[in-house]
């Protein structure tokens, strides 16, 4: 096996890991402990939704640098299109999350801790477009992993 070889092995083993590894991240913290945290009988909505809103600042800074990584072992694995395209739609669906629904659902919570009530707020879809990003995230990265493994299994 050359250099290139190798070198494309390795980033091929990277993409597999590194989309598998952000999909459990997902799971863990979208799908399990945010829905979680409002079932505990003794913490507040206010004092759920900031523990929320501190974690998920910190997850977005994490999955950015994971997206980052992600895109670089991309580049040189060069997969097909619908491997690229499912990688555009994950970034495209992070960056709509950091850049305009992340804001926007951080001033619900400040109008919460200033002692709004959740039925007062004013309804909106935020929520819903929030978690159809995390769906369409969550299924890409599955998508991209288990097909990373199956052309590593061709190799």
């Amino acid at each position: 096996m050359d250099g290139t070889s190798k070198r494309r092995l390795f980033f091929a083993i990277a993409t597999v890991v590194i989309c598998l590894l952000w999909a459990g991240m997902l799971l863990g913290i979208s799908f399990l402990e945010t829905p979680v945290k409002f079932l505990a009988p003794t913490i507040t909505a206010a004092v759920a939704l900031d523990v929320g809103r501190t974690v998920f600042h910190y997850f977005f800074l994490v999955q950015m640098a994971v997206m980052l990584l992600l895109a670089i072992a991309v580049f040189f694995v060069r997969p097909p299109k619908l491997a690229r395209l499912l990688l555009g739609i994950i970034a495209a669906s992070l960056l709509v999350q950091v850049i305009w629904l992340l804001p926007v659902l951080d001033a619900r919570v400040t109008m919460v801790q200033s002692g709004i009530a959740i039925a007062q707020l004013p309804k909106t879809q935020v929520h819903n477009v929030y978690a159809i990003c995390e769906v369409l995230k969550l299924g890409g990265l599955i998508w991209l992993g288990i097909d990373g493994i199956n052309r590593l299994r061709g190799a």
